[in-house]
């Protein structure tokens, strides 16, 4: 699906997110959510999960 998405429309996508940081919302999640990441993922690196998974409420 991804890989079908036309450049112009994923970058004005990435572009619209960049600044995006919802982390300040993170304690009003009060449902049991499991948060996984890849040692390899470089959009949410293991390190910046822990940090999200540990400010949820």
């Amino acid at each position: 699906m991804a890989g079908s998405t036309p450049a112009e429309g994923y970058a004005s996508c990435c572009e619209a997110i960049a600044t995006m940081d919802l982390r300040p919302d993170l304690p009003v999640i009060t449902a049991p959510t499991l948060a996984i990441a890849g040692a390899d993922d470089p959009a949410t690196p293991p390190y910046h999960l822990e940090q999200i998974a540990t400010k949820a409420g």
